[in-house]
């Protein structure tokens, strides 16, 4: 996936849906994805192929996620989980969802 991100035009999309695995070792990626380690790197390649003003949902579930918001080059970043979560899943917090604007 992360060498796919490398081969995106830029400002292709005006609504990208990002929904990574925490983790992955597969045979056909050079390195691992860690999805705490890589976030910042992948999203900014996913914006570089944002058109201004687009949208990039992003989810992930990794329970103790931590967006690293400062590093990402975006106008906003928005956590909108409890937004995508319904009323029986509230208190579980089962993934971590934000809508971030270039």
């Amino acid at each position: 996936m992360l060498q796919y991100l490398d081969t995106l035009k830029p400002e292709s999309f005006d609504l990208v849906i990002v929904d990574p695995p925490t983790f992955s070792n597969s045979k056909r990626m050079k390195d691992f994805l860690d999805i705490q380690r890589d976030h910042v790197s992948m999203l900014n390649k996913v914006l570089e192929a944002t058109v201004p003003g687009g949208i990039v949902y992003f989810s992930n579930n990794y329970r103790r996620f931590v967006m690293e918001t400062e590093q990402i080059k975006a106008s906003s970043v928005k956590d909108i989980t409890a937004q995508t979560l319904s009323f029986d899943f509230q208190q579980k917090m089962i993934r971590k969802c934000y809508k971030i604007v270039k």
